[in-house]
């Protein structure tokens, strides 16, 4: 028996819509869309998409761990293209020379992985992270200029952190820990709206314990409690990210391949009214199975502990 040894199926947009509108029979299979139906197909699978995204909790493969940087004595924190220090590529280094307050440049171990404009920040001997943009660097000598000079002394060996871009807003949280300075992890509790407004003393500083996440529209806002009493800890967050756009018929749906039945059937029954033809029962049926088996499969394995009633 030979068989392909390739497991990389996929469908780009394109060819999701005319699976639909093949599935309504509003497309024959010599038939192209009108660029009509090219802007209708597109928008409302992009409606479906980002529904299924937030409203089902659906792509366990958009998990991802961020590293969220600390201010000290701040309640919240943006999450999103415009808001606090949150990135997927942390990088870290430390300082080969003491850099002294108005140093425009300083000196660090290794500048692997470093870039121009990259977001960086400087531990301070006062525990403070002092963050700004790298406006150059030197691989060979590892000499780094600032766009703004040191607002303190800085001793050698200090960690410098780096990252190259700010997150898309989240979707949802997953689980929070809290890193202080020598490396140890806390997972934090998530608690409600109503608890975290019912905390009496927000600005209480200490170990992050708690936290709470409101996804809101551009950037999403993570409250943390207590508030940071040491800028060398960190937040590592698991978010669910957000799908990406359909923006051209050549894009491909940011979902494994076992989905695609699910979303060309799914994407027929939403289309066929708009195509002003009737959805058969059976493909309405197919769709809900469809989209119920890969919702099914879309979750974490884990363990159950059952323990007896010892009362």
């Amino acid at each position: 028996m030979a068989t392909s040894g390739s497991v990389n199926f996929t469908l780009t947009a394109r060819q999701i819509y005319e699976e639909a509108m093949r599935n309504i029979g509003a497309l024959g299979d010599n038939d192209a869309l009108t660029a009509t139906e090219l802007v209708i197909c597109r928008r409302t699978l992009n409606m479906m998409l980002k529904a299924w995204g937030k409203n089902k909790e659906i792509g366990f493969w958009m998990t991802d761990t961020i590293r969220l940087y600390l201010t000290t004595e701040q309640e919240s924190y943006q999450l999103g293209p415009s808001g606090n220090r949150a990135t997927t590529d942390p990088y870290s280094t430390t300082l080969s020379a003491a850099g002294e307050e108005a140093d425009n440049t300083i000196s660090v171990s290794s500048t692997d992985n470093m870039a121009d404009d990259q977001y960086i920040g400087i531990v301070l001997d006062d525990n403070t992270i002092q963050w700004t943009t790298i406006s150059s660097y030197d691989s060979d000598t590892g000499v780094v200029t600032l766009a703004a000079a040191l607002t303190g002394d800085a001793a050698s060996g200090n960690t410098v952190h780096f990252f190259t871009s700010l997150i898309n807003r989240p979707v949802n949280v997953i689980d929070v820990r809290y890193v202080n300075s020598s490396g140890d992890e806390t997972k934090m509790t998530r608690i409600s709206g109503d608890e975290y407004i019912g905390l009496s003393s927000k600005d209480t500083t200490g170990c992050a314990s708690q936290y709470y996440y409101e996804p809101q529209l551009t950037n999403g806002v993570l409250y943390v409690y207590p508030t940071c009493d040491d800028e060398r800890a960190y937040l590592e967050v698991r978010i669910r990210a957000e799908l990406d756009d359909i923006d051209t018929v050549t894009n491909n749906a940011q979902f494994p391949s076992e989905w695609l039945l699910a979303i060309t059937q799914n994407l027929a029954v939403l289309l066929a009214p708009k195509m002003q033809v009737s959805v058969s029962r059976d493909l309405r049926f197919d769709a809900e199975r469809s989209l119920t088996e890969a919702i099914l499969a879309d979750c974490e394995i884990g363990s159950i502990y059952f323990q007896p009633d010892m009362g």
